[in-house]
């Protein structure tokens, strides 16, 4: 399935480090990062990354998918975001082993150019309408060998280097899933949120959580529907650290799976005799939560989430099973 073409700017940052190098032009500066680095110019700021960990995927005739990582992170397929640094890339068979110089030239006819950051662009991809510039030469010398050499400037004026020698590690499915990279947001059918807000309570069986777009929601006990985008989930403790792909595994007898949302459910929640399929990786670690999850319904809607959040703590119910359905 072709990429997608989709795009949310994101803060820029601080960096201590100045350090511009000239390429090409002299007026038009660009990060020079050394062997096995990527570079960020933000603000005529530069800061440099080391490449600890790298993997990629191939799709034959179509393109690749690469992850760069600067700790030693355990790479694997359809990966959560690292907690570290990270630079992913997608790249169109149709430009290895070219020099490309013009930014209508980076997308292939059917593996779209991506270029993300966790430090520019956390919450959405960089396409090549985004290029204003580039420098691209990426070479496969072996099975798993690569050499590659490529600059951007990107339509905002920040600036991206890369310089890389040596072998990745190839895996047998797509590594950086837009779903699992998606940063805070949820997908239903073709419309997306950000989380901006979020408040969870923890029974003693299982957790309610709810999560919206507005940052200035106030969550108290038995709250009625939010104003904003919101989205409702009730999950079992035994889910928590567990991957689960059975719809039937998400209940547990003392705490039911349960799905609300203002956009296809908003006056009643929605059970596992509603889900059709399902992915469920929820994970709790002290005050933060990550959540990876992707539903697909009887009725054909489909639902994808990816959040890494610290929620508001309460000591209530939220929902109301009365004031909510």
């Amino acid at each position: 399935m072709k990429t997608f073409r989709f795009l949310l700017l994101a803060s820029l940052f601080s960096a201590t480090a100045l350090s511009l190098t000239s390429c090409g032009d002299d007026d038009d500066p660009t990060p020079k990062p050394g062997k096995n680095q990527w570079a960020l110019t933000i603000n005529g700021q530069t800061i440099k990354y080391d490449v600890k960990a790298a993997g990629f995927f191939h799709s034959e005739d179509r393109g690749y998918n690469f992850l760069f990582c600067d700790e030693n992170v355990n790479i694997n397929a359809n990966m959560f975001q690292p907690e570290c640094n990270w630079l992913r890339l997608d790249i169109p068979e149709e430009i290895i082993d070219q020099v490309i110089k013009n930014p209508s030239e980076l997308n292939g006819a059917d593996w779209d150019f991506i270029y993300q950051t966790n430090i520019e662009n956390p919450q959405g991809e960089w396409y090549s309408g985004r290029v204003d510039a580039c420098n691209i030469n990426i070479k496969k010398s072996g099975t798993n060998s690569w050499k590659i050499n490529m600059s951007l400037t990107l339509t905002n004026g920040d600036k991206f280097a890369l310089s890389y020698d040596g072998n990745i590690n190839e895996f047998s499915q797509y590594i950086t899933s837009s779903d699992n990279f998606l940063y805070n947001k949820w997908r239903i059918k073709y419309q997306w949120f950000i989380a901006k807000s979020s408040a969870i309570y923890h029974g003693t069986n299982g957790y309610n959580l709810l999560i919206c777009d507005d940052p200035n929601v106030v969550y108290k006990k038995d709250m009625p529907q939010p104003s904003c985008n919101w989205l409702r989930l009730d999950f079992p403790n035994e889910i928590v650290n567990a991957i689960v792909t059975t719809k039937s595994d998400l209940n547990r007898p003392n705490w039911k799976f349960w799905y609300q949302t203002n956009i296809n459910n908003p006056d009643t929640y929605w059970t596992t005799s509603n889900i059709s399929s399902c992915y469920s990786d929820i994970r709790n670690a002290g005050d933060k939560w990550k959540i990876n999850m992707r539903l697909e319904f009887n009725n054909g809607t489909n639902f994808s989430m990816s959040y890494d959040f610290s929620p508001f703590v309460v000591s209530y119910y939220l929902t109301s099973v009365v004031t909510w359905k």
